[in-house]
């Protein structure tokens, strides 16, 4: 992989998220994709669960414009459940974050870019099955261009759900592994992560998890 840098930048280790500048452009292998991560794939524990390895590529701080964060889309759920006056309750629909695209240039959201292999991406479809993998241009990048395929995941529209349903969570557990992700970077970067996401329609609710997770579900249970 070729990276021409306009600015230094330091590359992940096996440990911990590395704080990073974004460079000016970088020109990806033949082998190798760019992939956005914008809820809990910021979260390295959650990445690299989905790769089978630890991720020691660069972890790059960038701006995707034209789209919003939100919370509405959602799976059928069989693998969590909450404790509802006393009693064990199965909700219906499980909501994660989304971005969709707006009409408006000057919506944008921060998010995390990371270089991986083309076959992965396998493993990243299979995990984020509501959603749909979508090519984004450099265009709708700031702070970096790329030189290659850059893909970013959005909700399918038969999983986007409406604000308020009553068959709807949003689960706690998954709201921390986001929020741990977060703490690894700049505090200027959690403050703007929060700016741009419009917070949950939808309970949230202290879920526990069966044991049988779904396929998109199984990177969140840490």
């Amino acid at each position: 992989m070729k990276i021409l840098l306009c600015l230094t930048f330091f590359v992940l280790s096996v440990s911990a998220f590395a704080q990073t500048q974004a460079p000016g452009r970088i020109s990806l292998a033949p082998d190798e994709v760019a992939l956005i991560g914008y809820g809990s794939l910021m979260n390295q524990q959650s990445m690299s669960s989905t790769l089978g390895r630890n991720y020691e590529g660069p972890v790059l701080p960038i701006h995707l414009s034209g789209f919003r964060r939100l919370y509405n889309v959602a799976i059928p759920n069989s693998s969590f459940f909450e404790i509802k006056n006393g009693r064990k309750h199965v909700p219906e629909l499980i909501a994660y974050l989304n971005v969709m695209p707006t009409q408006n240039k000057s919506d944008k959201v921060n998010a995390m870019l990371f270089i991986i292999k083309k076959h992965e991406l396998q493993g990243f479809d299979q995990r984020e099955s509501i959603y749909d993998r979508k090519l984004v241009n450099n265009h709708q990048l700031k702070d970096v261009a790329i030189d290659g395929p850059v893909y970013v995941y959005v909700g399918k529209k038969e999983n986007l759900v409406q604000d308020g349903d009553p068959r709807v969570i949003v689960r706690d557990t998954y709201m921390k592994i986001v929020e741990k992700g977060l703490r690894a970077q700049p505090k200027s970067f959690a403050r703007e992560y929060y700016e741009t996401t419009v917070p949950p329609r939808h309970k949230i609710a202290n879920d526990v998890f069966m044991g049988r997770p779904l396929r998109c579900e199984f990177v969140f249970v840490f």
